[in-house]
């Protein structure tokens, strides 16, 4: 009876494991955030509803090509479809819509911005995303601040066999220039500062000059 029971326990902790690991590995998004805007693609902002879109039927949409910068910075430039002609380019390098508003990245400042549109002057600004918008867009996304590091290092905990999504925000001066992460832990989105952390270990955000500080996020048990 005792061999039986022991038995038991054993199957129900080999089930248990087991779906837990299904969970960990579950199917991974690299366009998360959907709606994300390529290379190539058009987007349309149409001046009488304030709204964008990537296709529209109104006689005042301005139809804008987004094109990838030469060099090393791979910037975002926005031109007109009909000529060419720049229409914005803010150093942002990844964009996507949501909720009718085209959201933009500064991959090395790690900041968030909205672009809107000046009818007067008929051209395009840029404004900070709010954090509170930000947590709406991310809602299901630990969002870490450059400010929350102490003595450089974060300590996130994170429930075992459960991934969790984290985004790393810049609330500070500094910029981050050819910084890169590094561990085996974590899978990588499109959206740079994104990751899913599937295992404990160590995340380093790295720069390679010496001089530069790095960050390093520590994952532990709950």
């Amino acid at each position: 009876m005792r061999r039986f029971w022991k038995k038991c326990v054993l199957s129900v902790f080999l089930i248990s494991f087991f779906a837990l690991g299904a969970y960990a590995q579950k199917n991974f998004d690299a366009d998360y955030p959907t709606d994300t805007i390529y290379e190539n693609n058009q987007v349309v902002y149409t001046p009488s509803t304030e709204l964008w879109s990537f296709s529209s039927v109104a006689e005042d949409k301005i139809t804008l090509t987004k094109k990838i910068s030469a060099g090393s910075g791979s910037y975002s430039e926005f031109v007109y479809s009909n000529n060419n002609a720049p229409a914005f380019s803010f150093g942002t390098g990844f964009e996507f819509l949501y909720h009718d508003k085209l959201i933009a990245q500064d991959r090395y400042a790690l900041k968030f911005f909205s672009v809107s549109y000046d009818p007067e002057t008929k051209t395009f600004f840029r404004k900070d995303l709010s954090s509170a918008k930000l947590k709406e867009i991310f809602h299901d996304v630990k969002i870490i601040q450059i400010s929350q590091f102490k003595d450089n290092k974060y300590h996130l905990r994170k429930v075992p066999f459960r991934p969790v999504k984290i985004l790393l925000v810049n609330d500070t001066p500094e910029y981050f220039y050819k910084y890169h992460f590094y561990g085996d832990n974590f899978e990588t989105y499109n959206l740079f500062g994104l990751l899913e952390v599937n295992k404990m270990g160590t995340i380093e955000f790295h720069h390679p000059a010496p001089e530069y500080r790095n960050l390093f996020i520590k994952v532990s048990p709950f």
